[in-house]
């Protein structure tokens, strides 16, 4: 059986989705600032405003491969301050 591709509308909830929850994460799980983010991770602000509002500054969705690299230094940020 053929995977089935997700569908524009599908695509943009799952990716409203990821961004909602890299906020939650940031604000409730490490209650961190964008600029303490910034500097635990080596994302700039501006990459980090991009992740969190889903979107390139082109309006493009921001990428598999983009939100991969994101979650590994947010995983290995946690797991730093012991709570991985």
């Amino acid at each position: 059986m053929l995977s089935r591709l997700p569908t524009i509308r599908e695509e943009t909830a799952r990716q409203r989705a990821e961004s909602a929850r890299a906020i939650w994460w940031r604000k409730n799980v490490m209650r961190m600032t964008v600029g303490e983010l910034s500097l635990a991770t080596g994302f700039s602000k501006r990459a980090i405003s991009y992740l969190e509002a889903g979107c390139t500054s082109r309006g493009r969705p921001i990428g598999a491969r983009a939100w991969l690299r994101w979650k590994l230094a947010c995983r290995g940020l946690q797991a730093k301050r012991g709570g991985w």
